[in-house]
């Protein structure tokens, strides 16, 4: 994300991107893009960029410019870099025992408010903990069943997903420990650049791995440029400027209360990550809140990849018309094609538990065109008298296309089944949308 004049819509607040000249709105622009093929970046804040770009700048603009090849020797770079992540600030949790007697202390102060102080008929009514904070008994063996002592209960009669069984964590589940893990990052870089007088180069070739400090999270990125530029004759100049890049990864919706931080810590610490025969263990057990186990969450949702190609880049020609008259003409692509699967599982050991598994896949694709023309008028008379006008023209098309399938009621969890027609329950949708921008430049 990224703010450049603060927040002045509901709407969207991003900032406008141009890549070597050619516009995006993208988000994900600098996700998509190798930093390490970047040469310079440009921020234009102020309401003066709208002169520029029009009302598309109304956030500000980011003008970056990708390296170029220069005249001399080739040049051939290799960049590579390993480190490790963590998480340095975590909430510091309660353990079974202290969130037992916290829960204790608010019961007796409610009955004392409810009841003008008289504490003589209060009973500490909770399904997991015994009824008095100093005593043995106050934390039990099993959180299900409910607040349950060895040795009456049956470890014989699990059964899943019906009859589960699960042991109390007396010491507490440090559940930002079982969510956060120190994580790899890695990033290596080949680029070659050079060319003479009537021709330069740069390629450069990327790789970009990172591992989430969040379990089975991850982002890596495979990315290929190709900068060029010939002079064949004096007056010509051609070239192109084009990255092809393939990101894929695995996240959680951040901004949704229902992501697996939050539930760290929501959930109790006397509900252990997995129950007595090794499967999740959650809030099936009664008085233990609505929360997900987070660890679950992760687990499950690990193959939930999504996937991205994208192709951004132009091409152009320019050439002196007469000494100081310059035309250029240019054609830029962004080209993105975005697709993920996402697999829902039964969760039985939530309190609120899933019925059946689902499985949703998003396919999408964005083609924006930019065609832009400048014609460039340079002239110095007597050394002291300068013009500069510029003519031009900029045509700008977007097309947009989505379609949305899901299926429920999957016989298997198995990936080999993650296919919509082996689902039933048929839901399916699609969208897309078109648009168009035409713009004189008169300087």
């Amino acid at each position: 994300m990224v703010r450049i004049r603060g927040f002045g819509t509901v709407t969207s607040n991003d900032p406008l991107y141009v890549i070597d000249g050619v516009p995006t709105e993208d988000v994900y622009a600098l996700n998509r893009l190798n930093p390490a093929n970047i040469e310079s970046m440009q921020i234009l804040k102020d309401a003066s960029a709208a002169s520029i770009y029009g009302a598309r700048a109304a956030n500000g603009v980011i003008i970056i410019t990708t390296k170029k090849g220069k005249s001399g020797a080739a040049k051939i770079t290799l960049d590579a870099r390993y480190g490790v992540q963590r998480a340095t600030t975590k909430l510091d949790m309660l353990n079974t025992r202290r969130l037992g007697e916290l829960m204790y202390q608010q019961a007796v102060n409610d009955w004392a408010n409810g009841n003008a102080g008289d504490l003589s008929k209060f009973e500490f009514k909770n399904a997991q903990y015994g009824d008095n904070p100093t005593s043995d008994n106050f934390i039990p063996d099993y959180v299900y069943p409910d607040g349950a002592f060895k040795p009456n209960v049956n470890e014989g009669a699990y059964s899943y997903p019906g009859n589960l069984i699960a042991y109390a964590n007396k010491e507490g589940t440090d559940w930002y420990d079982e969510v956060f893990d120190p994580a790899p990052i890695q990033e290596y870089n080949l680029a070659a650049s050079g060319g003479t007088e009537k021709g330069r180069y740069y390629f450069g070739l990327g790789y970009f791995n990172q591992q989430g400090i969040v379990k089975h999270t991850g982002f890596e990125r495979y990315s290929v440029r190709a900068n060029t530029e010939f002079s064949p004759k004096k007056w010509l100049r051609l070239g192109e400027n084009l990255e092809v890049s393939y990101n894929e990864g695995v996240d959680f919706n951040n901004n949704s209360e229902d992501n697996p931080v939050s539930h760290a810590y929501r959930m109790q610490p006397i509900v252990p990550v997995y129950d007595i025969r090794g499967n999740f263990a959650g809030t099936k057990g009664t008085n233990t809140g609505n929360a997900n186990n987070p660890v679950a969450i992760l687990w499950r949702g690990k193959d939930n990849v999504s996937t991205n190609w994208r192709i951004f880049g132009n091409a152009f020609v320019e050439f002196d018309i007469i000494e100081g008259l310059t035309f250029k003409t240019s054609l830029g692509v962004d080209y993105t094609n975005w697709y993920k699967s996402s697999f829902a599982w039964q969760n039985p050991e939530a309190a609120e538990p899933r019925s059946s598994n689902e499985l949703t896949v998003d396919m999408n694709f964005v083609l924006n065109t930019t065609w832009t023309n400048t014609l460039v008028y340079n002239k110095t008379i007597a050394d002291i008298h300068r013009f500069n006008v510029l003519l031009g023209t900029e045509a700008i098309e977007n097309v947009y296309r989505q379609l949305m399938g899901r299926r429920s009621d999957f016989y298997s969890n198995d990936l080999s089944y993650r296919y919509l027609n082996a689902g039933s329950n048929q839901q399916n949708s699609g969208s897309g949308s078109e648009w168009a921008l035409f713009s004189l430049l008169p300087k």
